[in-house]
């Protein structure tokens, strides 16, 4: 397992073939690569649409995960462009308006939604095609 961190400026950063952690919270345009296994990216209020964010292709025992947490109250469409291969999405606290566009998830894994403690707000996915799709929390 390997743990990154960005530094603020447009960072790009490829992982390993095992289970990777990524803090780029710092913010810039950052295009992330996990590779084999499950990985978690930790964009905290920083995710914009200019990020690039591939868990990596493993099969159906791969999930990889991306977490954000603060305000995005302003707006974000979350598309399949910025998410590649990646199955879930946590929200921590902060205050949320989320577009999801179509098809986020791997296929067969789908893509789903975790609202943690303290998130607040609005999620539109009717894009979203995956049969497994969903959000749970609140």
């Amino acid at each position: 397992m390997a743990n990154y961190t960005g530094d603020g400026g447009d960072n790009i950063q490829v992982g390993t073939a095992s289970d990777d952690s990524f803090d780029y919270s710092q913010g810039g345009h950052d295009t992330l690569s996990g590779g084999d296994e499950q990985d978690s990216f930790n964009m905290g209020a920083a995710l914009d649409p200019l990020d690039v964010i591939d868990g990596g292709s493993g099969g159906e025992t791969d999930f990889d995960s991306v977490s954000i947490v603060g305000d995005y109250s302003a707006g974000l469409t979350i598309t399949a462009a910025m998410f590649i291969d990646i199955e879930a999405l946590g929200l921590g606290a902060g205050d949320y308006r989320l577009t999801l566009g179509a098809g986020l998830g791997e296929v067969g894994q789908g893509f789903g939604v975790n609202f943690l403690p303290g998130a607040n707000g609005l999620l539109d996915d009717s894009a979203e095609e995956s049969s497994k799709s969903g959000s749970e929390g609140g």
